[in-house]
C-alpha cells in the first residue's frame, strides 16, 4: 500500500479538480432547478360513467386542442422542453448535429427506372429537406439530353415540410399522380401532373390517407384509399392533423380527370368492419384491379 503523501503539486492539482468539478456540480444543480420547474397541468372535477363505473379524467380539457388554456399549457411545455435541451444537452448536442450534418451532406441518388419514353430518379443534394425527381428522354441505346426536374417538393413549403407520399404513372408514362403530405402528417392530397409539359392539371382529390394511387389504362382516371373529411376539421382554420377523433370509413375511391373531386365515385368499403383499411393495385395487364384489406396494423390481409 503506497502511504507516501502527495507533494504540493499534487495537492493543489487534485483541490484544483475538486473544486472545479464542485463548481460544474452546483451550476447544473442550480440550471437543472431552475429547468426541471415542469409546467403544471390542471386537474378537473371531469368523470364519465361506463356500465355503471364512475371513471375520472382531470385532463379532459386538454382535448379540446383549440382552446385557450390547451394552447396556452402547450406553449409553456415548448418552451421547458427547449430550454433543458439548451441548457442539460448543450454543447454536446450542438457537436452532434454537426457531425450527423456532416456525414449526411453529400448527394443521394436513387436508381433510375422507365416508364413509357421516359426514365424517371431521385436526386437529393446535400442537406436539402426532399428528393427531387427528375425525368430524361430514353432512345434506342442509352440516355438522351439532359435530366430535367419533373417534381421539387422543396418548392412547395417555406420550411420544407411538404413531402411526396406516393407516386403512381399513367401505363404510357406521360401523366403522374403524386401524393403531398405536409408538416409529417399521415393524410395527403392527390395532384396530376402532365410529364410531358411539367404542368400540374386542375385536379386535386383530399384526405387520402393509409393507401396509394392507381392508375386505369388509358389515363382516363386513377383509384386511391381515402376516408370521409373528419368532422372535427369542419370548423374554418382546422388543419388535416389536428383531428382527435379516430378515422373510420376508409374505402376505394375512382377520379376522372377533369372532374371535381366531390364527383368521385365509391368503389369499395368494407361491409364487415368500418375500422378496416383497404388498398389497390393494378394487375400486370391493366385488366383487373386488385384490392386488399387489412384491420389497422394488423399484418394479416383479407
Amino acid at each position: 500500500m503506497n502511504t507516501t503523501p502527495p507533494n504540493k503539486c499534487e495537492a493543489g492539482g487534485t483541490a484544483l479538480v475538486g473544486g472545479l468539478l464542485l463548481a460544474r456540480s452546483i451550476h447544473n444543480s442550480r440550471a437543472r432547478k431552475k429547468v426541471l420547474q415542469i409546467p403544471s397541468a390542471r386537474r378537473s372535477d371531469h368523470t364519465d360513467e361506463y356500465f355503471g363505473h364512475v371513471v375520472r379524467d382531470p385532463y379532459r380539457w386538454l382535448e379540446q386542442e383549440d382552446s385557450k388554456e390547451t394552447k396556452a399549457w402547450v406553449e409553456e411545455q415548448t418552451k421547458h422542453t427547449d430550454a433543458y435541451l439548451q441548457t442539460e444537452l448543450e454543447p454536446g448536442r450542438g457537436k452532434f448535429l454537426a457531425r450527423l450534418e456532416e456525414v449526411f451532406n453529400y448527394d443521394k441518388h436513387s436508381s433510375p427506372w422507365r416508364v413509357g419514353e421516359y426514365w424517371f430518379s431521385y436526386l437529393q443534394k446535400g442537406l436539402s429537406p426532399q428528393a427531387v425527381m427528375y425525368k430524361q428522354v430514353r432512345i434506342v441505346v442509352g440516355l438522351d439530353g439532359t435530366p430535367e426536374v419533373l417534381l421539387d417538393p422543396n418548392t412547395l413549403s417555406k420550411d420544407g415540410t411538404s413531402a411526396l407520399s406516393g407516386v403512381d404513372f399513367s401505363k404510357d408514362g406521360d401523366k403522374l399522380a403524386y401524393g403531398i403530405s405536409k408538416k409529417g402528417s399521415d393524410w395527403f392530397s392527390i395532384h396530376v401532373k402532365d410529364v410531358v409539359t411539367g404542368k400540374d392539371l386542375p385536379d386535386v382529390v383530399d384526405w387520402c390517407k393509409f393507401g396509394g394511387i392507381t392508375w386505369e389504362e388509358g389515363a382516363r382516371g386513377f383509384f386511391y384509399s381515402a376516408f370521409p373529411r373528419p368532422k372535427s376539421l369542419e370548423a374554418a382554420g382546422k388543419s388535416a392533423g389536428t383531428e382527435v377523433e379516430v378515422a373510420t370509413g376508409h374505402r376505394i375511391m375512382y377520379h376522372k380527370l377533369g372532374t371535381k373531386s366531390s364527383e368521385d365515385q365509391l368503389v369499395y368499403q368494407s361491409p364487415l368492419d368500418e375500422k378496416w383499411l383497404a388498398s389497390s393495385i393494378m394487375s400486370d395487364d391493366w385488366k383487373t384491379l386488385i384490392i386488399s384489406i387489412g384491420d389497422s396494423c394488423d399484418p394479416v390481409n383479407r
